[in-house]
């Protein structure tokens, strides 16, 4: 790898570092909006207290910005990014800010995603392993004829953990899990999970207790993984685990399938 690759290595780093400090002090800002009587979206900037280390992230974005159009020269892969002044004063209302904020997170987001596409970082053994072990689960699933449409998402899911995407991975993931759960009796989770374990569908290898333990834990990633909070960004072994999750509650689906049609 040369130099110019480590570079573009490290920019992509920090370039996922900062959007997802930017998209925090957005909810930063919406909470204490909501919370409070005394601040709302047209009083000016100067009201919030932590404007300054907000403006140095926008600072921040916008020095990675510009050192990503310097090291894309010459590498037709990665497309420019397009920069606007992004000013802030503090007579600007918060709602004017929190716009701008949005702004350049998103052109943020845009070199994050080209780089991400060029770079395609190296997985570890143990990602590349698993996600063989998941593709040779997919080829099982689709000899036991399980439903297509899972099918397909499972398979999504896996080519986005592979190119390190794995907030596309996890929503997808995530939808997968959410979809099974309503098609189990019972009107809360708690409720969903008691079926499961009374018509005797555990995990493989696991106890009834340890199932309804797992499946109350992955029904709430998979909420969290497609809720409102513009600031989770998960992680690798985030990602890897709700991917899992995902083809085990699929696997679920499938016995309690099976069992209430005998």
């Amino acid at each position: 790898m040369g130099d110019k690759e480590i570079e573009l290595l490290l920019l992509y780093k920090r370039l996922r570092k900062n959007i997802k400090s930017l998209y925090g002090w957005l909810d930063m800002i919406y909470k204490q909006c909501s919370r409070t009587t005394w601040l709302g979206p047209d009083d000016p900037w100067e009201s919030i207290e932590w404007r300054k280390t907000i403006e140095n992230e926008i600072k921040e974005a916008k020095e990675l910005l510009t050192k990503y159009n310097i090291l894309r020269v010459g590498k037709d892969a990665l497309p420019p990014i397009y920069l606007s002044s992004f000013e802030i004063n503090d007579n600007d209302s918060i709602d004017k800010v929190v716009s701008t904020i949005i702004k350049i997170a998103r052109v943020a987001e845009d070199a994050y995603n080209a780089l991400s596409v060029y770079i395609k970082p190296q997985l570890s053994e143990a990602e590349k392993r698993k996600i063989d072990s998941l593709r040779r689960e997919l080829e099982e699933m689709e000899n036991k004829g399980y439903d297509e449409l899972l099918i397909k998402n499972l398979k999504e899911a896996v080519r986005e953990i592979e190119n390190n995407h794995y907030l596309a991975s996890s929503m997808i993931a995530a939808r997968v899990i959410l979809y099974c759960i309503e098609q189990i009796e019972g009107k809360t989770d708690e409720d969903k999970a008691k079926e499961l374990t009374t018509i005797g569908i555990t995990i493989q290898g696991e106890e009834s207790k340890e199932t309804k333990k797992w499946f109350i834990k992955a029904v709430r990633s998979a909420r969290n993984s497609i809720s409102h909070k513009i600031n989770l960004f998960p992680s690798a072994s985030d990602a890897f685990s709700i991917l899992g999750d995902s083809f085990k509650m699929v696997k679920i689906l499938n016995q309690y399938k099976s069992k209430m049609s005998e």
